[in-house]
């Protein structure tokens, strides 16, 4: 039985399901893109005129980067995960939709909050491109709550 358990740790990554390496892509694309995009502005410390500009060339490229990014995890997972003739598909199950729905429900209360906040900002009189980066802001940390509240819980289901 240890010896079991052993060798299911030792192959780790392969055990994990395609929806669940499919979280830690996603996860891993939106915080190798937010961290260095917010990184960038802040260390820029652009007025608000500078920082409209730089909204309209860098967080385009930062969206593109995302996509491909999350493209390419999941051309390799596929490649990687390749299954041979008379495997059954990893195809979801009801434990895989209750992981979604909680998973979802929890970023939901994180978008609420953002859309509560930039509202807030809006009726005090904040400036629109701080109202509009803490609304990018709160989608990412939305994400990063679904998808590792996605991580979390496959890896509480095992």
């Amino acid at each position: 039985m240890k010896s079991e358990d052993t060798n299911d740790k030792q192959r780790g990554w392969s055990l994990l399901t395609f929806h669940e390496k499919s979280a830690w892509v996603v996860l891993l694309a939106t915080l190798a893109v937010y961290i260095p995009y917010f990184g960038y502005l802040v260390a820029l410390n652009p007025s608000v005129e500078d920082g409209m500009q730089l909204l309209k060339s860098v967080f385009p490229f930062a969206i593109v980067a995302m996509i491909v990014l999350m493209i390419i995890g999941h051309v390799g997972i596929a490649i990687v995960d390749y299954r041979r003739e008379g495997e059954q598909f990893d195809e979801a199950d009801e434990r895989d939709t209750l992981i979604e729905m909680k998973s979802h429900r929890y970023a939901s209360f994180v978008t609420e909050a953002t859309l509560i906040l930039v509202l807030i900002g809006i009726y005090i009189g904040y400036s629109p491109f701080y109202l509009v980066h803490a609304g990018i802001l709160g989608l990412g940390v939305a994400t990063v709550t679904d998808f590792t509240s996605k991580i979390i819980a496959y890896r509480g289901m095992r």
